[in-house]
C-alpha cells in the first residue's frame, strides 16, 4: 500500500515533465501528522497577566519526499501543510494570526554523493545546522517535546551550500556557505537612487574539522559572518541623507570534545564570539564611528547510562554581550543559545515548531527593564499621601526617572527630575545566564517511557537599575537605586511517552517554574508621613505548562 501511494504521489508531482524518468529513479516518502493540545499559564511572569496564558489545539502535517535519480543524485523536499495551525480558524493560506504559515516548504535541496564527499545545495534541512557536539553525534535531548539540537546550534534552515566528508582514519570535515540577505539600498546621498552598491551581501562561512576515536571525538568550528554594507533604513528629512551605511564582521570559535568510559560519558562544548561594525555616516557633518563586541559560553555534562535509562547532570554558562548593538543578522554566531530548549518553561520556544520564542523565560529576564519596570507604567502618576498636600510622585520608565509632581496630578511642569540609571544592554535572548540541571529518561516498559528534569537558573548580571527610595524634599541627594535580582528560579519537568501502536505515539509533558525575584514587577511608589518615597514591587507568580502531542507516523 505504501509503495502504491508513493508511486501515485510521484506520478502527480512529475506530471507534465518532458523528460522521462530513469529506470533507476525512485521516489520515497515518509512523515507524520501531529495533533497538539497546548496549555500555557503565566509565561509572562507578571501578576494578573493573561497575555501569556493560553490553551489551544493545533496540528501539523509533515511530508518528507526523496527523489532519487541515481545512487549519486537526490533531491529532498519537506512540505508542511499546515506548518502549524490552530483549530477553529478556516483560513487555509498565509498566516492566519493563530499559528505559523498554513503551508510552507520547510526545505528543498539537491544532494551529490561522491567519493570526494557529499555536497548539498539549496534550502537545506536544519538538521545540518548542527555543529560542535552535534556534528559528533551527541544531543542532550531527553523529553521528545524538547530540543534535538546541541547548545549553540541555531537549528535554522540553510540557504546555501553544505559540504561534508568522513575518512576511514577518523578525520572528518564540514564546510558551509550560507546566504543571509540582500540589502536592497545603497544610495550615496540621493535617496531616489537604489541598488548602487557593488557588494551589499550578508553571508556566513563555516569550516569545522573533527577527529573521532573509539569512544569519543573532538571538533573545532570557525565561522565568519559579514554584512558588506547597508543603510540602517532611517532617512534624515532635513538633509536628504540616509542616516548611515554600515559594515559588519563577526567571528566565532566553537570547540567541542566528548568521551565515554563504558556506561559513563562526558561532553563539553564552548563558544567564543567577537565582532565589529563600522558606521559610515553619509552626512558629511557627522563623524564616522565604530563598535565592537564579544561574548563567551560553555556547556558541560556527565551522562550515566544504566540500561533501561540514563541520567544527565549538566551545567552551562552564557555571558552577556552587546552584540545586538552591532546589528547581528541572526545567523547564530552570537552567544544566544538559539535552538537549545532543555526545559519546558524556562526555555519555552520553537522546539516543536509552534513559534513561541517570545515566551522564553530567560529572554524575558534579559529584557527585564522593558517587561517588569517600564511595562504598563510609562507616564502614570503613582500613589500620593492621603491628604494630597505634598503632591504625588511620578515615575517615567522611558528614562528611568522619578520626579515630584507638586500641586495636583496634572501639573507635571513642576516635576523635579532626579536623573536616571540603567545597566547596559546585554543582548537579550538566552545570553547572560547560568544553570545547572539534572535530567533523565527511564523506560518503564517496551512502550512507556518516563522523562524528567530539575534545574536552577540565574542571571550572570542584572539588566537594570531603578530608583527605589528617597525623600520627597530632596530627591536628588536621597534617592537610592537597586539592581535587578539575579534569581530566575527553579523548574521541575515531568513527561511520559506512550507507544500506542506501531505508528502512533502520545506524549504528555508538564513543566512548573517557581519564578525567582528577577521577575519582580514595579507597581509604583508610596509616600509616608515623613515624605519618604519607596518603591512597591509585586512578587512574580509561578508559571507552568501542559503539552500533549498525538503523533501519527508513516
Amino acid at each position: 500500500m505504501k509503495k502504491t501511494l508513493a508511486m501515485t504521489l510521484g506520478a502527480i508531482l512529475l506530471a507534465g515533465s518532458a523528460v522521462p524518468a530513469s529506470a533507476a529513479s525512485e521516489i520515497d516518502f515518509s512523515g507524520y501528522y501531529d495533533v497538539y493540545f497546548m496549555n500555557d499559564v503565566n509565561l509572562g511572569k507578571r501578576v494578573g497577566d493573561a497575555a501569556f496564558t493560553d490553551s489551544f489545539l493545533g496540528h501539523r502535517l509533515n511530508i518528507d519526499l526523496t527523489f532519487r535519480a541515481t545512487d549519486e543524485i537526490s533531491v529532498y523536499w519537506r512540505l508542511r501543510a499546515p506548518d502549524f495551525k490552530r483549530f477553529g480558524n478556516t483560513s487555509y493560506s498565509g498566516n492566519d494570526g493563530q499559528g505559523r504559515t498554513a503551508m510552507v516548504t520547510h526545505h528543498i535541496y539537491g544532494q551529490i554523493d561522491q567519493a570526494w564527499g557529499t555536497l548539498r545545495i539549496g534550502q537545506i534541512d536544519d538538521a545540518f545546522d548542527s555543529f560542535g557536539l552535534g556534528s559528533l553525534g551527541y544531543s542532550p535531548a531527553t523529553d521528545p517535546a524538547w530540543t534535538n539540537r546541541s547548545p549553540f546550534d541555531t537549528g535554522g534552515r540553510i540557504d546555501g551550500i553544505h559540504y561534508s566528508r568522513s575518512w576511514d582514519n577518523g578525520f572528518g570535515l564540514i564546510a558551509m556557505y550560507q546566504k543571509g540577505d540582500n540589502n536592497d539600498q545603497m544610495g550615496l546621498g540621493d535617496p531616489a537612487n537604489v541598488n548602487r552598491s557593488s557588494d551589499q551581501d550578508v553571508d556566513a562561512f563555516l569550516i569545522e574539522p573533527r577527529y573521532e576515536w573509539d569512544g569519543g571525538g573532538t571538533a573545532l568550528g570557525l565561522s565568519y559572518q559579514r554584512d558588506a554594507a547597508h543603510f540602517d533604513g532611517v532617512q534624515d528629512v532635513g538633509t536628504g541623507y540616509d542616516n548611515r551605511a554600515t559594515a559588519l564582521s563577526l567571528w566565532a570559535l566553537n570547540p567541542a570534545v566528548m568521551h565515554s568510559w563504558g556506561n559513563f560519558s562526558m561532553h563539553l562544548e564552548g563558544l567564543a564570539v567577537w565582532g565589529a561594525q563600522d558606521f559610515d555616516y553619509l552626512d558629511p557633518t557627522i563623524a564616522d564611528d565604530d563598535a565592537s563586541a564579544s561574548g563567551y559560553a560553555f556547556y558541560l555534562d556527565g551522562d550515566y547510562n544504566y540500561g533501561p535509562g540514563n541520567v544527565t547532570l549538566a551545567g552551562w554558562w552564557s555571558s552577556g554581550s552587546n552584540l545586538d548593538d552591532i546589528d547581528n543578522k541572526g545567523f547564530g554566531s552570537d552567544i544566544d543559545q538559539g535552538n537549545f530548549y532543555p526545559l519546558l518553561v524556562a526555555f519555552n520556544g520553537d522546539a516543536s515548531g509552534w513559534g513561541r520564542e517570545s515566551d522564553n523565560a530567560v529572554s524575558l529576564a534579559n529584557d527585564g527593564f522593558e517587561n517588569f519596570v517600564a511595562g504598563g507604567f510609562y507616564g502614570e502618576t503613582f500613589l500620593n499621601d492621603a491628604a494630597g498636600v505634598r503632591g504625588s510622585i511620578s515615575y517615567d520608565s522611558d528614562y528611568n526617572e522619578i520626579s515630584r509632581v507638586s500641586g495636583n496630578f496634572t501639573n507635571f511642569m513642576d516635576a523635579v527630575v532626579v536623573g536616571s540609571r540603567t545597566v547596559d544592554d546585554l543582548n537579550g535572548g538566552t545570553n547572560n545566564h547560568w544553570a545547572i540541571a539534572l535530567t533523565g529518561n527511564h523506560a518503564l516498559s517496551d512502550d512507556i517511557a518516563l522523562h524528567y528534569g530539575l534545574a536552577y537558573l540565574a542571571l550572570n548580571n542584572p539588566t537594570y537599575s531603578v530608583a527605589t527610595a528617597g525623600n520627597v524634599n530632596d530627591l536628588a541627594n536621597t534617592m537610592r537605586y537597586s539592581e535587578q535580582e539575579k534569581d530566575l528560579g527553579v523548574e521541575a519537568d515531568l513527561s511520559f511517552s506512550f507507544q500506542l501502536l506501531d505508528n502512533l505515539q502520545y506524549v504528555t509533558s508538564f513543566g512548573y517554574m517557581f519564578n525567582g525575584d528577577a521577575y519582580k514587577s514595579l507597581r509604583g511608589y508610596t509616600i509616608d508621613a515623613s515624605d519618604n518615597v519607596e518603591a512597591v514591587w509585586d512578587d512574580p507568580e509561578d508559571s507552568y505548562v501542559w503539552y500533549n502531542t498525538l503523533s501519527f507516523s508513516f
